[in-house]
């Protein structure tokens, strides 16, 4: 079971409720690292089989997956 990291952004119509979403994709599965409010974006983690769940949870606009970065 392979683990991704992933930025969710939220929609404008739900950044006043922040907390809501987050708790709702807890309950999704997904672990999370950090709300950045001013942002409007929640980090973290989540198995992999479970991502599409996310995309289901009110006020989330965009999943990403972080992508790894290599110091030159």
């Amino acid at each position: 079971m392979a683990v991704v990291r992933i930025l969710v952004s939220i929609s404008d119509d739900y950044l006043d409720r922040l907390s809501e979403v987050s708790e709702q994709l807890q309950a999704s599965g997904m672990k999370i690292e950090q709300v950045l409010s001013t942002l409007g974006v929640i980090t973290g983690e989540i198995d992999a089989e479970n991502l599409s769940a996310l995309q289901t949870v009110a006020g989330v606009s965009n999943l990403e997956e972080e992508k790894p970065f290599e110091a030159l």
